[in-house]
């Protein structure tokens, strides 16, 4: 348990150190792109979708007792904000998975791996930008497998009030795994092998994933999210 406790600190620690990565200048022209895809992506989506559900929410409040719609409200914005905000964010790296990859090969130049090139050029970009998108849609459906029957649970009563704590869990494996992959794409493996290190060093990844989960879910700063995330998985990747 010690030995857990240890590791899943110094995964957290990444979280940290992807944030500063990105905001270091010679890291701002990556950045761009998947920041910008991240901010309309999740903004708009959130919006339209909270928009959509206030009349249902509001509607399903209306059925508690008032002492007790304090409670409940907390409870949907914390199921829902973080069920949907994963979603989003799924659809968000689809989109920016070939300038996710040029921004962890740069980041990989600048923590000093010679293996990296840091600039991939014009044709290996798009062989790696395609071949990410296809690792994305595999991995979307691998995520899927598990956030449907979740998303199910958050709608059952009973069960749902454990909803918060299991989207807390799998969205630390989630983005542990999303975000980890890409220097491994980059490098031509495969995302079975994400999740076989994640299955040997619980503690490193959920660790790196749940300090995600909390930059996810804090509004503003969610917008640098995805490419914190891409930081740090590629710190990780070059550390571990």
């Amino acid at each position: 348990m010690l030995k857990f406790l240890g590791q899943f600190k110094e995964g957290f620690s990444f979280g940290y150190s992807g944030v500063r990565l990105i905001f270091q200048r010679d890291m701002l022209r990556w950045v761009l792109v998947p920041f910008c895809l991240s901010v309309i992506i999740c903004g708009a989506g959130l919006l339209a979708i909270g928009l959509f559900l206030y009349e249902q929410i509001d509607h399903y409040l209306g059925l508690w007792p008032s002492y007790f719609r304090n409670f409940i409200l907390w409870f949907l914005i914390c199921t829902l904000s973080s069920s949907i905000s994963f979603l989003l964010f799924a659809l968000s790296n689809l989109l920016a998975a070939p300038f996710n990859s040029q921004l962890s090969a740069a980041v990989e130049y600048k923590l000093g791996n010679s293996n990296s090139s840091g600039n991939m050029g014009l044709m290996k970009s798009i062989k790696v930008g395609l071949a990410s998108m296809g690792a994305e849609i595999r991995k979307l459906s691998c995520f899927l497998k598990i956030g449907l029957p979740l998303l199910i649970l958050t709608l059952i009563p009973g069960p749902s009030l454990f909803a918060p704590i299991a989207w807390v869990w799998f969205g630390s494996w989630m983005l542990s795994l999303e975000y980890i992959d890409y220097p491994l794409s980059n490098h031509g493996r495969d995302f079975p092998e994400s999740k076989n290190y994640a299955a040997r060093e619980r503690g490193l990844t959920l660790g790196l994933g749940f300090a995600l989960t909390i930059i996810t879910l804090i509004p503003l700063v969610n917008c640098v999210a995805m490419p914190a995330g891409v930081a740090a998985g590629t710190n990780f990747y070059v550390q571990k």
